[in-house]
C-alpha cells in the first residue's frame, strides 16, 4: 500500500497562514458591503489564525522558510485589506492608510534593493515593527467591532479612533527604524 508523502512546506502552521490569506478579501468584502457582525467574526477567525500559526509552529517545531515568508504577507494583506476598506467606509481618515501602505511599500522597495544589491542578510523584525502591527491589530480589531456595535461615534469607535494615533506613530517610527538598521547593516556587510 502506498504511503502518502506530504511535501515539508505543507505543515500545519502554514496551513492556517494561508487560510489567513484567504480569508483576507472576505473580511474586506464584508466591511465594504457594510456587514459588520460578519466582517468581525471573520476579522476574529483570521485574528485566531494568526495566533495558532505560531503557537503550532513553535509547539510542533514545524518552522519553515515559507512560513517565515507567508505569516508577515498575510498579516500585511489582512490588515492593509481591512484598514482600504475602513476607510472606504469612511471609519479611517485616508492620510492613516497612506501610512500603512507607506511603510510597507517602503520596506518591499528596501528589502528588494537590498537583496539585489548586497550580500546583507534578511532584516528580522524588532519590537517596533511587532509593535506597530499588534497596535494595526488591536485598531482593526477595535474600528470593526465599533461599526459592529453602534459605529464610529459609539464609545468603543471613539476607542478605535483614539487608537489610530498610536498606531501611525509606531508605524512610521517602525519604517523608519527598518530603514536605519537597514543602512547601519549594508555599511557593515560592504565595509
Amino acid at each position: 500500500m502506498p504511503r502518502w508523502r506530504v511535501a515539508p512546506w505543507w505543515t500545519a502552521p502554514n496551513f492556517l497562514t494561508l487560510s489567513r490569506l484567504i480569508l483576507a478579501p472576505f473580511v474586506v468584502w464584508q466591511i465594504v458591503s457594510r456587514n459588520p457582525v460578519r466582517s468581525l467574526v471573520l476579522l476574529f477567525v483570521a485574528g485566531l489564525t494568526d495566533l495558532l500559526d505560531g503557537y503550532v509552529a513553535r509547539r510542533t517545531n514545524s518552522h519553515s522558510p515559507l512560513g517565515e515568508l507567508l505569516d508577515p504577507m498575510a498579516d500585511k494583506v489582512l490588515l492593509s485589506g481591512v484598514f482600504l476598506a475602513l476607510a472606504w467606509i469612511g471609519t479611517v481618515p485616508v492620510w492613516f492608510v497612506g501610512i500603512v501602505f507607506g511603510r510597507d511599500i517602503f520596506l518591499l522597495l528596501a528589502a528588494g534593493f537590498v537583496m539585489a544589491f548586497t550580500t546583507a542578510p534578511d532584516l528580522k523584525p524588532d519590537i517596533y515593527g511587532k509593535a506597530s502591527t499588534a497596535f494595526q491589530i488591536l485598531t482593526a480589531g477595535v474600528l470593526v467591532a465599533a461599526n459592529a456595535n453602534g459605529g464610529i461615534s459609539s464609545s468603543l469607535g471613539k476607542v478605535g479612533i483614539f487608537f489610530l494615533w498610536p498606531a501611525a506613530v509606531l508605524t512610521a517610527f517602525s519604517g523608519l527604524n527598518y530603514a536605519w538598521r537597514g543602512v547601519r547593516l549594508m555599511r557593515r556587510v560592504d565595509a
